[in-house]
């Protein structure tokens, strides 16, 4: 299957526009492992840990300048109504546990215009920002579990599902199978990042695809080709996002851990912690990174200072 070519310019991005990750690494977690000269430090700003119920995606929005956190709240798979999004300034002052309800296993995350979208199970759940309600739900025919999401420079989203290793594409408020591949098994993090599409999935060949994802990136023809052509990064990984510095960082539900793959392939664990680690996003203009972590119930900010800066 061919894609159509995207347009090369930027007008929508996952995180508010896309959302955009810098390399994330620790003082503990260069010593502890090495890391590139240029990483920042990284110091915790602030932590939420009560009013969340499995939190799996976080997205950024600049122009309000707060956080939405996806929470599934019970099985995932269960249409049953208990799903939410919370709202948190970007100082993480203050929090609004429950400010849009009414969704099932909600997921991934993606803000086009002022409405924010959230991958829900089978469908696609559309959430009008100013007023907090839902103001759509586009049905993705066949789609089985959906996943991820991403904005793409042309206003469309694009999400993944993890059962039958596809990618959808929703425009104009109508749904679509992008692509479907055996080599695109497990599918999860998805990110659009100028005219290219980055997937976190496993190859066919994969024993056991859930702990063999990696970063491939799809031709316009649809194929699935690895970003690293030496000894790919392989693990049970979560999301991916660009670092801003033409390479990207992934994050590994278990154990929880960042990493960052530069621009020439090479991949370099950045952080490190004992909870699980799901799809993270940077706030460029807060200088912050902040990590949902389902396991744990909580979602930590993370504040990033550059060398030299």
């Amino acid at each position: 299957m061919r894609l159509e070519n995207l347009p090369a310019h930027h007008s929508q991005q996952k995180a508010g526009s896309m959302k955009s990750v810098f390399t994330l690494a620790a003082l503990v977690a260069l010593a502890a492992c090495g890391g590139p000269s240029d990483a920042p430090e990284l110091s915790e700003a602030w932590r939420l840990e009560t009013g969340l119920a499995s939190p799996e995606s976080v997205v950024y929005d600049p122009v309000a300048e707060v956080f939405y956190i996806s929470n599934i709240s019970g099985p995932g798979q269960d249409k049953d109504g208990d799903g939410y999004i919370s709202k948190v300034d970007a100082d993480g002052g203050e929090f609004v546990e429950k400010w849009a309800t009414g969704l099932d296993g909600p997921k991934g995350l993606a803000i086009v215009h002022r409405s924010l979208f959230a991958a829900d199970i089978d469908a696609i759940v559309e959430i009008d920002i100013a007023t907090a309600t839902v103001a759509d739900r586009h049905p993705v025919e066949g789609a089985e579990r959906l996943n991820d999401l991403s904005a793409g420079p042309d206003g469309a989203v694009y999400a993944t599902d993890t059962t039958l290793g596809a990618v959808y594409r929703l425009q104009d408020a109508a749904a679509s199978l992008l692509v479907q591949s055996d080599d695109l098994r497990s599918a999860n993090g998805v990110a659009v990042i100028a005219d290219k599409i980055y997937v976190l999935a496993a190859r066919a060949d994969a024993e056991t695809p859930r702990l063999e994802r990696m970063l491939q990136t799809l031709t316009a023809e649809g194929v699935a080709t690895p970003v690293q052509s030496a000894k790919p990064l392989s693990g049970w990984l979560d999301g991916v996002e660009p670092d801003g510095r033409g390479g990207y960082v992934v994050s590994e539900i278990g154990p929880g851990r960042l990493w960052r793959i530069s621009p020439d392939g090479q991949a370099a664990r950045v952080y490190k912690s004992k909870n699980s680690l799901n799809d993270m996003v940077v706030a460029l203009d807060q200088n912050l990174v902040v990590i949902p972590m389902l396991s744990a119930g909580q979602v930590v900010a993370l504040r990033m200072t550059w060398p030299g800066e």
